[in-house]
């Protein structure tokens, strides 16, 4: 069968992460000052708003193409909305990534500092 259109593929990445799935991070090197969890929480949050507005401005273009059907320049504002998505989705999965991290070396720094 053939690739997903770049507006099913964007749905998926929504669906799979309208529950905040999280991967378990790698760690972060020492000596590097890492910002709380909570405002990385909010950045990837942000990137993902952003995701689910570009969808639905796709949404809302490929429904008027079945409609009435687009002119040239509509057609051009769906490709660069469908660039769009796939970077923003990218940019927000690398922010919930880098949440994941930092939130693994805050619980990872407060379990020594109880154990001590």
């Amino acid at each position: 069968s053939a690739p997903p259109a770049p507006a099913q593929a964007v749905g998926r990445l929504l669906h799979r992460h309208c529950i905040r799935w999280r991967r378990p991070g790698h760690g972060i090197r020492r000596g590097m000052t890492v910002p709380s969890a909570g405002g990385a929480d909010e950045v990837a949050d942000r990137r993902w708003e952003r995701v689910r507005g570009i969808a639905a401005d796709i949404a809302r273009l490929e429904a008027l193409d079945r409609r009435e059907g687009l002119d040239d320049d509509a057609r051009m504002e769906l490709a660069r909305l469908r660039i769009q998505a796939e970077r923003a989705s990218t940019r927000a999965m690398l922010a919930d990534d880098l949440a994941d991290r930092i939130g693994q070396a805050e619980r990872s720094r407060g379990g020594r500092a109880a154990g001590t």
